[in-house]
């Protein structure tokens, strides 16, 4: 056992320790991988290292990184039906399990025209790169 350092202190060491190491292996496999993967990995990444430090809720994550859908979907909106597909639909309805997220719908239904823009524009951008 360590004389004169403090348990502060030894906790410090380690988290910089374990923040050093996260970003040497994250420029390490970084470079392993493709460029339209390296995005997803760093996402990951940020995700695993919050829920580590109970920075994020693990219910919510799973919901974002599983893709989950609902089951039950009611009436989607023919202004949504323009850009939206059903599989789209149910998995926002998802999300409005999550209280941030309650009258996600209901605010895509409001702005339509804006979230299909929004939509469309990404869509652009995702043919020019392939």
């Amino acid at each position: 056992r360590s004389r004169g350092l403090g348990d502060g202190y030894k906790r410090q060491v380690h988290g910089d320790i374990t923040e050093e190491l996260t970003y040497q292996s994250f420029i390490f496999i970084r470079r392993g991988l493709f460029e339209k993967d390296r995005l997803l990995v760093a996402v990951r990444l940020c995700f695993r290292i919050q829920e580590k430090n109970n920075l994020i809720d693990p219910d919510k994550l799973n919901y974002l990184i599983l893709g989950k859908q609902s089951a039950d979907s009611p009436h989607q909106a023919e202004s949504l039906k323009q850009f939206m597909t059903e599989s789209m639909f149910r998995a926002c309805k998802a999300l409005e399990e999550i209280p941030i997220f309650l009258s996600l719908l209901s605010q895509m239904e409001a702005e339509a025209v804006h979230w299909k823009k929004w939509y469309m524009e990404e869509a652009k951008k995702k043919k020019k790169k392939k």
